[in-house]
């Protein structure tokens, strides 16, 4: 018996049942995960970190979503690729995070390195103090303030607007009743004032302002000859200004220091005791 073969008429409406050949290749579909190219664009974005530390959440969330989207592709049993994306936002982001923390110690280690420079030329001045004590105070006094906020008029001159000016009188006299800065004017260059380590540092974002904290160790001689120390902490402020006289387009930036206050005399960690200060001991640090 002869078997009948369907024949191809050539007709839209043949159903090619029986020609496996002529199926077409059935091709598989796959979708774009959106949190990779989510995270695509914000590691794009974080260059912006460099700009201002505001901006440090946008490699974070890049980082974030790119995880996200790995573990989604990992899971979509090959429906979604994007971990080129994912992984392109990872290596952005961790470049830039890491680019920033290393230029912020830079920048901290630059502002504590001036910092300690201000420092000792506080400490220098105080020892010269040994002309007129009333413009001695009010040179130190002007340390407190930047390099551009400071008169230049002689000290002379502003001890004589000092005179009429009785609250300019009250302010001065409680600034040089500071026990402190009496001692150490009193001991001068027969004092030796060393850095010893920097106890804090801290900035203000808003205003751009730096804060510092360093210990100094003070060394001296006693009416016996023998070497006494103590330490102080001198806290400094880096003021951030703008030349207000330039153009305004042009305006050129500035920095200067200027002390906040001493605190001493204190003593560091490493040398607290745990035993109980005896009360003798306590006499004698409240008579400094």
């Amino acid at each position: 018996m002869t078997e009948i073969q369907p024949q191809k008429s050539g007709s839209i409406f043949d159903v090619k049942w029986n020609d496996a050949g002529e199926l077409p290749t059935v091709k598989e579909y796959r979708t774009l995960c959106v949190p990779s190219l989510l995270s695509l664009l914000f590691g794009l974005l974080t260059p912006l970190v460099l700009a201002h530390w505001g901006f440090v959440f946008i490699p974070i969330l890049a980082l974030v979503l790119a995880f996200f989207a790995l573990n989604l592709i990992a899971r979509s049993d090959g429906m979604q690729f994007g971990k080129p994306f994912a992984w392109a936002a990872i290596f952005l982001s961790l470049g830039f995070i890491t680019s920033y923390f290393s230029l912020w110690e830079a920048y901290k280690g630059r502002v504590i390195r001036e910092a300690v420079v201000f420092g000792g030329s506080y400490f220098e001045l105080l020892a010269r103090a040994e002309n007129d004590p009333a413009l001695d105070i009010l040179s130190i006094r002007d340390m407190q303030s930047p390099y551009w906020q400071r008169s230049a008029a002689p000290l002379e001159e502003r001890w004589k607007a000092l005179e009429k000016d009785m609250f300019s009188q009250e302010e001065m006299s409680s600034f040089a009743e500071d026990r402190l800065l009496r001692t150490l004017m009193a001991l001068g260059d027969k004092a030796k004032v060393t850095f010893y380590k920097v106890k804090s540092y801290a900035n203000d974002p808003g205003h751009n302002n730096d804060y510092v904290t360093l210990v100094y160790a003070v060394t001296y001689e006693n009416d016996t000859g023998e070497k006494e120390t103590f330490f102080i902490d001198l806290n400094v402020k880096r003021f951030c200004g703008e030349d207000a006289t330039s153009v305004a387009n042009q305006k050129k930036k500035m920095a200067g220091w200027g002390v906040q206050g001493m605190k001493g005399p204190v003593l560091p960690k490493e040398f607290e005791r745990k035993e109980p200060v005896s009360q003798e001991e306590v006499v004698v640090m409240e008579s400094f």
